[in-house]
């Protein structure tokens, strides 16, 4: 076992301070270890202190961390509505069809403010964190910043707005951890200060950017995904694939695609199509295959720069304002310049979300549609000032903007937004995506990041 030899270690150290006479006398230093030996209880304490690490003990030994702590998993009066699906009867015969009753059904941990909610061990670890914590705090806003620290390890991210409130975005999925905590006053900000915290949200934790050798510096404008797969799109038409957003096939350039200042990608569900800023289109089914580009004369020459599709709405979006739709991605109305987008000449992503597209300018101008053809007058937010942003999607729950500067901002209505300088630092970064839980984002000369 490990600890023997640390024993083994501790008995040497001292049988070596017995004075120059005695050191190498078998008997004298049989006394010493003899001595260690029981001092140290033949490595019981080493077995504690391996019983006792936090980060890998489980089931019983985190209820006796939890004795030492005051911190019992069984809470009472603690009720959250995480349901799992059981069988009524052992012998029950399952799901249901049209001559045999269902025996399974929903239950929840607790049903009532009698009932103790028992927390497994993954969220009773991380309680047993913030109670540890909680019982040394001085009152101090480090406390609060060590606190998240020890209890998330590197799935937090602070935002600190400096204007005395803070918001902690928690990237994993301890959410039960952290309203059980809530719940019983372990969490103590100082006097004054407010804090928020996100929980599950992945969109502010990126990994280390890295410049992808299989890019290569091919003026990379855009990234879309079909749920299998990224597909990377270069300025002048070259094209890579990656089956996981960090490992990316070596770039080749589309004879197809061919050089047309491609600007933006979408995928319909069925289809990639891509968008130049001279109006060239080009369709594949793969990313890989594309048809020959065609330029659309209803587009025009109006410096195109995003494309969106939701329900079979496709929506172009050209630099100054020109707006073009389509319900096929081949056949376009003709462009027209809506007055209410041109208060800004650098409009550069469109997605759309709750209900609603939105389009994003450089410069920070906002403007919403419900129908793609009537816009609201645009508007900056000061939210957004100070940074350019280059793309913008929607992930289900929120909007997430991309700077070329390596600055995130998230909105659910695209009113308010909450931006970080992320760990993407400043790579020209150009386009972003989502797939399956996962943000992907590309940068101009091929760095590339992502979130877990």
């Amino acid at each position: 076992m490990a600890w023997e030899t640390e024993i083994e270690s501790v008995e040497n150290y001292y049988a070596d301070l017995i004075i120059i006479q005695y050191r190498n006398k078998p008997k004298a230093r049989a006394t010493i270890k003899l001595g260690v030996d029981l001092y140290l209880a033949d490595g019981l304490a080493f077995d504690l202190q391996n019983v006792l690490d936090i980060d890998t003990a489980q089931g019983a030994q985190l209820d006796l961390i939890g004795k030492i702590l005051g911190c019992n998993r069984n809470i009472f009066g603690f009720n959250i509505d995480k349901k799992y699906f059981t069988f009524e009867k052992v012998d029950a015969y399952g799901f249901s069809d049209v001559n045999q009753l269902s025996e399974g059904l929903w239950k929840k941990y607790a049903n009532s403010i009698g009932s103790a909610f028992a927390l497994e061990d993954e969220d009773y670890r991380i309680l047993l964190k913030f109670k540890a914590l909680y019982n040394l705090r001085r009152g101090s806003w480090g406390d609060m910043d060590e606190l998240y620290y020890r209890a998330f390890g590197d799935d937090v991210k602070i935002i600190n707005t400096k204007d005395l409130s803070i918001t902690y975005a928690v990237s994993n999925s301890a959410s039960v951890a952290y309203r059980a905590a809530q719940f019983l006053g372990y969490i103590e900000p100082p006097l004054g200060i407010d804090y928020t915290t996100i929980m599950g949200e992945n969109y502010l934790i990126w990994q280390t950017p890295v410049q992808n050798t299989g890019l290569g510096s091919h003026s990379w404008m855009a990234v879309a995904s079909d749920n299998s797969k990224f597909v990377a799109l270069g300025n002048t038409g070259y094209i890579s694939i990656s089956t996981d957003g960090t490992n990316w096939e070596t770039a080749i350039q589309s004879v197809d695609l061919g050089n047309h200042s491609w600007t933006s990608l979408v995928y319909n569900g069925t289809n990639y199509i891509a968008l130049g800023e001279s109006g060239y289109l080009s369709i594949s089914t793969d990313g890989i295959t594309w048809s020959a580009a065609t330029q659309i004369g209803n587009l025009g020459s109006h410096f195109w720069v995003s494309i969106v599709c939701n329900n079979g709405l496709y929506i172009a979006l050209g630099r100054t304002g020109f707006i073009s739709t389509s319900t096929d991605g081949v056949t376009w109305s003709t462009a027209t310049q809506i007055a209410n987008l041109t208060d800004s000449s650098d409009w550069h992503t469109i997605a759309y979300g709750n209900n609603k597209y939105l389009a994003l300018s450089t410069d920070y101008y906002i403007s919403t549609s419900t129908d793609g053809t009537t816009w609201s007058a645009a508007a900056q937010n000061s939210d957004l000032s100070g940074h350019g942003w280059f793309s913008l999607i929607y992930n289900g729950e929120k909007f997430i903007a991309l700077s070329y500067d390596g600055y995130i901002a998230a909105s659910t209505d695209g009113t308010a937004w909450i931006v970080d300088n992320t760990d993407l630092g400043n790579h020209s970064w150009t386009s972003l995506t989502f797939n399956n839980g996962k943000n992907v984002a590309i940068g101009y000369s091929g760095y590339t990041s992502y979130t877990l």
